[in-house]
């Protein structure tokens, strides 16, 4: 199962807050997460519960911190490279996170648009007609 981390747990091995794994075993007190590095490698890490108290009051938090992470929203996938990109378009507020949700994915073919009156709402609402692809383009051929 993908899970995304919450919290930054070993920053050196980029073990970070929005950080991609799967879950490979689950024991009483621990959790064992696998994710893949860019050269392919597979890293992996024993997480437990963290405490957490606030101040002042009797309240005491205990969770292991992560979340199930089968969609991810425009803010925490900012710095992540993806293989497969849906947007919403419905639910997007600005051209900024159009920008940022296109420019996720690895490679155009895997960039999938959805929502009502699709085309008409990208040129309407942001100036955009389906060439906005090019972007995406132009940057996979930067990268080569």
């Amino acid at each position: 199962m993908p899970v995304m981390l919450i919290q930054n747990l070993h920053v050196s091995s980029g073990w970070v807050n929005s950080t991609i794994a799967q879950v490979k075993k689950i024991e009483e007190k621990h959790v064992l997460l696998s994710k893949e590095e860019p050269d392919g490698d597979e890293m992996t890490l024993w997480i437990q519960r963290i405490s957490k108290s606030v101040p002042g009051t009797s309240y005491l938090r205990s969770q292991i911190p992560i979340v199930p992470a089968f969609a991810s929203t425009i803010h925490k996938a900012q710095r992540v490279t993806i293989d497969s990109v849906a947007i919403y378009f419905d639910d997007i507020i600005s051209h900024g996170q159009l920008y940022v949700a296109m420019s996720r994915v690895r490679k155009s073919e895997n960039l999938f648009f959805f929502g009502s009156e699709l085309p008409l709402r990208i040129e309407r609402k942001y100036g955009l007609n389906f060439d906005a692809i090019d972007i995406v383009e132009y940057a996979e051929k930067r990268q080569k």
